[in-house]
């Protein structure tokens, strides 16, 4: 595997078939994870799903200002999706390439379920970041020197999770 597959969801809350996808990003990298390509979009979610997410969620997205992105610059989640598979397309035209990025287990669920031409062009592998984190830690107690909090957007959470991985390969070897 010569690239990844970043991919990361902002969701209405953590049950992938009751709670909706609030934002989509992805990020292609080489071998290097040297970023080749982004993908960013905020999705229009209907009123009264967003009336339903918890104090928690209400509260993180409206002070990354992703509610008002939504408002302002939201499109449908189909588009979304068919964004994806342009980008998967163009640069894994032949494999079903496994999504990456921190605890991306949640985020293949909320795939799965709603995206689902999406899921058929892609791997049922994954390769977590957060997997790297709490094997290093448990094995070696290696922790990164510092862990700031997930910015709960998309695109700054896949940057973030980059960071990280290109963190552990450096300090353990290629």
């Amino acid at each position: 595997m010569n690239k990844f597959f970043f991919v990361d969801l902002e969701t209405t809350g953590l049950d992938s078939r009751e709670c909706k996808i609030l934002e989509v990003a992805a990020v292609i990298t080489d071998n290097k994870l040297n970023i080749l390509e982004e993908f960013s979009a905020p999705i229009k979610v209907h009123s009264e799903d967003l009336s339903r997410m918890d104090e928690w969620c209400r509260t993180t997205h409206t002070q990354s200002r992703l509610l008002e992105d939504i408002q302002d610059a939201g499109i449908d989640l189909d588009e979304a999706e068919k964004a994806l598979q342009r980008l998967k397309r163009k640069h894994f035209p032949v494999s079903k390439p496994p999504i990456s990025g921190s605890s991306v287990h949640f985020d293949k669920r909320f795939i799965d379920d709603h995206m689902k031409s999406f899921t058929k062009e892609i791997s049922h592998r994954i390769i977590d970041v957060s997997t790297f984190m709490g094997a290093l830690d448990a094995y070696w107690g290696f922790k990164l020197p510092t862990q700031p909090e997930p910015a709960h957007r998309a695109l700054a959470d896949i940057r973030q999770s980059i960071s990280y991985l290109k963190q552990y390969l450096e300090e353990f070897g290629r």
